[in-house]
């Protein structure tokens, strides 16, 4: 659960920049960090489970990603 509400924190700062690349570049490096991570740090060794996982947190930073950018959209109006 800490490391979710870490993804959704750095998406949502991340998306407090405005800038729409964040979206994407977000994505593409949680796609290689997360299967390392879960790997690595949690022993999953299951590959059905690696990849649900790992769109949970593509999932978690996305929406992170758009509710700042949302906000920095209705802050600038």
């Amino acid at each position: 659960m800490v490391e979710l509400a870490v993804l959704l924190t750095i998406g949502y700062l991340g998306g407090c920049f405005g800038h729409l690349a964040w979206l994407f570049l977000s994505s593409v490096l949680v796609l290689f960090g997360a299967p390392i991570y879960l790997v690595g740090q949690m022993g999953i060794a299951s590959p059905f489970l690696l990849i649900c996982l790992t769109l949970m947190a593509i999932a978690t930073i996305q929406s992170g990603s758009l509710t700042g950018l949302l906000k920095a959209r209705t802050e600038a109006e």
